[in-house]
């Protein structure tokens, strides 16, 4: 049974932060550490009747790239990403990381290719997002290393993550709604 918290999560991000409407098309990029909320986040866009495209990543995936990629690999763009923050209408992000701490120590310049190979898709995010066209979101999930992190036990971060983001609330939704940035 799915955690109420959850529901509620993907409420926001659906109906307030991406604000989904009918025929848009949403890339949800994520680990598999987030598999419930990219769940409920495809039954709730369908519902909305929008179109989720799913881009599930191994929650180790920067370790593996970083680790064995040489620097064609690296400066490589992903194509099925640029095509999406090009001509979809949404976007919304995961994070869940297994470890916060995995790419310190990559060489900052195998770090600086990856970065220069993604500016592009970060900048048609940004624009599209700047007239209204592209709708975007970025959220964490929690995970067992955001915990750690924090010092404290995963039930007790879970608590205090979906607590952050009012998930408790009555109506969600409407609370985050009257939130003025």
């Amino acid at each position: 049974m799915a955690d109420h918290r959850t529901e509620n999560l993907a409420r926001i991000l659906v109906e307030h932060s991406a604000r989904i409407a009918e025929g848009d098309r949403v890339l949800i990029e994520a680990t598999t550490l987030s598999k419930d909320l990219v769940q409920e986040l495809f039954k709730q866009i369908l519902d909305a009747g929008g179109h989720p495209y799913v881009g599930m990543q191994l929650p180790e995936y920067r370790e593996l790239l970083f680790g064995h990629g040489n620097q064609e690999q690296l400066r490589h763009v992903n194509e099925l990403r640029a095509y999406a923050y090009e001509n979809f209408e949404s976007r919304i992000r995961i994070q869940a990381d297994v470890n916060t701490k995995a790419t310190s120590g990559v060489d900052p310049k195998r770090q600086t290719l990856k970065m220069e190979a993604e500016a592009p898709i970060l900048r048609k995010q940004f624009r599209r997002g700047e007239t209204g066209e592209f709708k975007w979101v970025s959220t964490m999930y929690p995970t067992q290393a955001y915990a750690m992190q924090a010092s404290m036990g995963f039930e007790e971060y879970k608590d205090f993550f979906f607590r952050a983001a009012h998930t408790n609330e009555e109506d969600p939704v409407e609370y985050w709604k009257q939130i003025k940035v």
